[in-house]
């Protein structure tokens, strides 16, 4: 499996080849306070609105998986002194075996896996994450002369449909706006790590009788491999238009960024004038050199068409975060 897709402590290489990294939001009072005060939020895993979070295929090796309970059940039973105390209870537990193997397997099978399932929600419980959309450093496919000229229009349609369901689906319907963010600024942040999302047809397979299988110190080495390279960065085929990438810091809440890590800022054609300016007046009290511009449906077709947003005179001071009610 390529090791990029993965979480690695103290490895934010990811954000080296990305040349965006784009946040569709609603308008909120909370997303102007995040501009204003400069932070991301990182939400815990179970907060995230994917319902296929973090699945996993389980599977079993028939031939194997005897052996691995009683290994699983009774690895305590290690010393000379539990020589008899290991040899009693895997006796105790074949004779349940016999009784009924089929069922006995079943059972030991569900055991196992909740189990498995319980050390994952224990060692996930304190991480946050926060869930973006990327744009590779390079095109391959803008800039390959190979290409003929029908192929660069399909690509381009395939383009403007994945643009018209992000902002459908994560940009309230064009009446929210799209952050974009500089990844390099981003990559200064204290203690995060970094991983792009893969996508397959299928959860990952794992085998939950043989993760339970450890003795004492082994668990971390097995749980870090698991947990960086299968299940929670991994989500199914139909979402791989949106290239997600996912920042992963040991805390949730609030992490601070460089106070000029936004780019750029989109407005959705149906956000409120009065929305926009105070997004404006929060966004460049910190980045006086930030871009903006609206997104609109074409008259003439099914596609997105950017332009850019003509800023109206501002008083350049510092912008308290506005409720809804505040209008400018």
């Amino acid at each position: 499996m390529d090791t990029n897709i993965g979480f690695h402590d103290a490895d934010n290489s990811v954000l080296d080849n990305l040349d965006l990294i784009h946040k569709f939001k609603p308008y909120s009072d909370s997303t102007l306070e995040m501009i204003a005060e400069s932070y991301l939020w990182f939400a815990s895993l179970r907060s995230l609105n994917d319902p296929f979070e973090g699945g996993l295929s389980y599977k079993y090796d028939p031939g194997l998986t005897l052996d691995q309970i009683l290994y699983s059940e009774f690895a305590f039973c290690t010393d000379d002194t539990n020589i008899d105390c290991e040899h009693t209870a895997i006796q105790a537990e074949l004779k349940e075996y016999q009784k009924n193997p089929t069922d006995y397997i079943d059972r030991k099978r569900e055991e196992h896996k909740k189990s498995f399932e319980r050390s994952v929600v224990d060692n996930t419980k304190n991480y946050g994450y926060f869930c973006a959309l990327s744009a590779p450093k390079i095109d391959e496919v803008a800039n390959d002369i190979t290409i003929n000229t029908d192929q660069q229009r399909l690509n381009q349609v395939r383009r403007n449909q994945e643009d018209i369901s992000l902002w459908s689906h994560y940009g309230d319907g064009l009446r929210g706006i799209r952050i974009t963010y500089d990844p390099l600024k981003l990559k200064q942040m204290q203690n995060i790590s970094t991983a792009l999302v893969t996508y397959q047809d299928n959860p990952e397979p794992i085998d939950a009788i043989y993760e339970v299988r450890r003795r004492k110190g082994y668990w971390k080495e097995r749980w870090n491999h698991i947990q960086s390279l299968t299940m929670f960065n991994t989500k199914a085929t139909l979402w791989a238009n949106e290239r997600e990438v996912r920042i992963r810091t040991g805390s949730q809440g609030k992490v601070r960024i460089m106070p000029d890590s936004i780019k750029c800022v989109t407005f959705g054609e149906k956000m409120p004038k009065y929305r926009r300016v105070l997004i404006i007046a929060a966004t460049i009290q910190h980045n006086p050199n930030a871009t903006f511009y609206e997104a609109r449906i074409s008259k003439d077709e099914f596609k997105i068409e950017y332009t850019e947003y003509e800023v109206p005179p501002l008083v350049y001071s510092p912008v308290q975060p506005a409720s809804e009610n505040q209008r400018i």
